[in-house]
């Protein structure tokens, strides 16, 4: 079927509209909230927000008050941190170093000594063959020994001499003093760690073994065992000189594995530097200790360190948790204005209105209660974290959107509220039940009531369902025997609502309703005071105009009524409608007093202009005023772009022959109504007016003419860019029936009166229907 849109073309139309939305200045403002949003919620739900103050504690005497732990929460645990960190350092294998270079030096010595020996032979003048009895001179002895470890015998040397410092015996002095030294040679072996391994690694070498077979090493006296089976085993030497070398190995015979002290401690203390401090959980509800109880100095040292902890929320993997559960709440809450926007039945900006709002609210909260946690000491029996919660005048946001937006956005706030409001509360699922009751006492409350001063009857009622939902939660929590803490709680619940709500409301309402540029119904009612400068000024200057915005007024707000629009702000706004009426009041019929019509004085193309300027004129005087941009914006739209008829007539019948008359020179400037109020403006101006032309006024009558109003109207487009429907059109017909019978009712004659009506259709005869306004 030609035209047919095919899966592919429908999904490349999807991604283009994805795209241009994702170029879309709104989008991209509404994002930026959504991602500021979220972090912010992230931060403040990230860790609670108050402090924890037990008030002087001394160890011994009874407590002042219970001790309790008020969150889930981990304290330090100095002593299980000691014993892992003392375990740690058992775990540390003592560290010893090898002497590798001790074999090395003794061959060395070994080397020399003989070296010294044969220069003695060659002075002697004794070269040859051995001799079986003989002495060493005593002059080159002390050249012998020099090499050799202190405590050597002197029979060595002269062993040696007999044996003529053969080179033979020489190397068998070396293999065995090598191999003898070339092993772990410690001064005792109760030096040894018992069951631990040891960490052995050779001087000036980065060589490191873990030694924990302790069988090939040996002490000084087994080495020295040893060193004498070496000696006797040694066939250079004559029998009666062996001897001689036993003693000389002795003598060799050194520690070459030695105990690292300053190593050992160095490692022990890393070790126990890696092991991290250790925290002890202490569950929310946990009793430290009751009040009067002795305290200890373990519950005391709990108490500071609850006092001091640092909450466990802070660590990454919980944060991640919180920002995925922030991104979630913010993400549907960004839905929900989107879906309400396709309706048209919310402001553009909801999103970003209630994102504030609830940020505002919750970083209020989190204020007071830091605030409250420095007052516990001083507040008893108020000393309990959970009474100061019920003091919290949190309901005071949903007040706040039902007086800035409706009752069904106060209710969606409540609830994207309520929940980070428990957790902030340490999870409490107990604070999120009592969060929605206050808030939905709060939503009813502040729509019943319709001025500032009706905030506090509100707060009252908000209050009562406070310390009734307070005493409610106490009770089904298992509380009924302490009634002094139910008491307690309800009573902090009912100021809470009862002070601080109303408190909170007015401070910040004002603010909102500035910061958000949304117009409440208590700044309407405001602006509804007659006593308003501008409007004395419309009274004073143009007092028919005056009188006609009254008229207007009461005929919108049934009609607003009776088609579900705002019938407040229909009333309020009709009454400065006409304001720009002040600057050439004589200029409109309403106006006009005994003389003549200054319009015979114009041409039709500058009357025009006359009337189209007071236009203008009103939004400029509006915006003078401050008055709020929603009644600016009706002011140029309760005309629309409509013709002046009489004097687009009276040109037409002016006009030279053949020259042609553009309508659209005696248009009003527009824009056409943009809401439904705007059109219920239009309409009941139009109205009002033509209800004064009809003779002998009844419900026929002026059905007949609202409907032709209303015809023209709609046939000339001024509807179309406004969501007002057929079926509201009906309803807002038949609500002007009603206002204008009961305006313009029939009376009976004033017997022996004659009231001359003449006279004052003479003064209108001649004036346009649009002047005549």
């Amino acid at each position: 079927m030609k035209g047919e849109r095919t899966p592919v073309r429908s999904l490349a139309a999807r991604v283009r509209g994805r795209l241009r939305r994702l170029l879309d200045n709104s989008f991209r403002y509404e994002l930026g909230w959504f991602l500021s949003g979220t972090a912010v919620l992230t931060l403040l739900l990230a860790s609670p927000p108050w402090g924890v103050h037990y008030g002087e504690l001394v160890v011994g005497e009874p407590a002042p008050r219970d001790v309790i732990v008020p969150l889930d929460v981990e304290i330090p645990d100095e002593a299980g941190t000691s014993a892992l960190r003392e375990a740690a350092r058992r775990q540390v294998p003592p560290s010893y170093v090898f002497d590798a270079s001790a074999a090395l030096r003794v061959e060395h010595a070994i080397a020399e000594a003989f070296e010294a020996g044969r220069r003695l032979l060659e002075a002697a003048g004794q070269p040859g063959g051995a001799s079986s009895s003989g002495r060493a001179p005593e002059p080159g002895r002390s050249a012998v020994m020099a090499p050799l470890p202190p405590g050597t015998p002197s029979d060595f040397v002269d062993a040696c001499w007999r044996a003529r410092f053969s080179p033979a015996l020489e190397h068998d002095l070396e293999t065995a003093a090598r191999r003898l030294l070339s092993g772990l040679i410690v001064p005792r072996m109760d030096m040894l760690p018992v069951a631990r391994p040891i960490s052995v690694r050779t001087a000036r070498e980065r060589r490191e073994t873990l030694l924990s077979d302790f069988s090939q090493i040996m002490d000084i006296d087994s080495a020295r065992q040893r060193a004498q089976q070496m000696g006797a085993a040694i066939e250079g030497f004559a029998e009666r000189d062996r001897g001689a070398a036993r003693a000389l190995l002795e003598r060799l015979v050194e520690p070459t594995l030695t105990f690292d002290q300053e190593e050992t401690a160095r490692r022990m203390d890393e070790a126990a530097r890696r092991v991290p401090l250790r925290f002890a959980r202490l569950e929310r509800g946990t009793v430290l200790a009751r009040r009067g109880t002795p305290l200890t100095g373990e519950i005391v040292e709990q108490a500071r360190a609850i006092e001091k902890a640092r909450p466990q929320s802070l660590k990454p993997v919980p944060i991640a948790g919180t920002a995925m559960l922030s991104t979630l709440l913010f993400g549907f809450l960004w839905l929900y204005p989107s879906y309400q926007r396709r309706r048209r039945e919310e402001p553009a900006h909801l999103f970003s209105m209630l994102a504030l709002l609830i940020l505002m609210m919750l970083l209020t909260t989190r204020g007071l209660l830091g605030v409250s946690s420095l007052l516990l000491d001083r507040l008893e029996p108020y000393d309990r974290m959970e009474t100061m919660l019920y003091l919290i005048p949190a309901s005071a946001g949903g007040m706040l959107a039902g007086l800035l937006f409706s009752g069904r956005v106060a209710t969606v706030y409540s609830v994207f509220f309520s929940l980070p409001y428990a957790i902030i509360a340490g999870w409490d699922l107990r604070l999120l039940a009592y969060s929605l009751v206050t808030h939905f006492a709060a939503i009813y409350a502040a729509s019943q009531y319709r001025s500032r001063a009706a905030v506090m009857k509100a707060g009252f009622a908000v209050g009562l369902a406070g310390a009734a939902s307070a005493v409610a939660i106490d009770l089904a929590s298992g509380s009924a025997n302490n009634w002094q803490m139910v008491g307690a709680d309800g009573g902090a619940a009912l100021a809470g609502g009862a002070v601080g709500v109303p408190v909170l409301v007015s401070f910040f309402l004002p603010f909102c309703e500035s910061l958000f540029g949304v117009l409440t119904d208590v700044r309407l009612l405001e602006l509804s005071n007659l006593n308003n400068p501008l409007l004395s000024q419309l009274a004073a200057s143009a007092p028919g105009s005056y009188n006609h915005s009254l008229i207007v007024g009461t005929l919108a707000e049934e009609a607003a009524k009776a088609s579900g629009a705002n019938g407040l702000f229909c009333r309020v706004a009709a009454f400065y409608h006409d304001v720009g009426k002040v600057k050439m009041p004589e200029y409109f019929i309403e106006n006009l007093g005994g003389g003549g019509n200054p319009h015979e004085r114009l041409a039709p193309s500058m009357s025009a202009l006359v009337l189209a300027s007071h236009v203008k004129e009103g939004a400029r005087l509006a915006r003078e005023y401050g008055l709020p941009q929603q009644i600016v914006d009706v002011i140029p739209q309760h005309h629309g772009t409509r013709v002046m008829t009489y004097f687009f007539e009276k040109a037409k019948k002016t006009a030279a022959n053949g020259v042609h008359v553009n309508p659209d020179d005696f248009r009003y400037p527009g824009p056409k109504p943009q809401t439904r109020e705007a059109a219920i403006f239009m309409l009941a101006d139009s109205v009002e007016a033509a209800a004064r032309t009809i003779d002998e006024p009844n419900a026929e009558k002026f059905r007949a003419m609202i409907r032709q109003i209303s015809g023209r109207i709609i046939l000339d487009g001024q509807f179309d860019e406004c969501d007002l429907t057929f079926r509201d059109l009906d309803a807002i017909v038949e609500a002007f029936v009603r206002s204008l019978v009961s305006i313009y009712h029939h009376r009976v004659d004033y017997p022996t009166y004659v009231f001359d009506s003449e006279e004052r259709r003479k003064k209108s005869e001649g004036l346009p229907r649009e002047a005549r306004r």
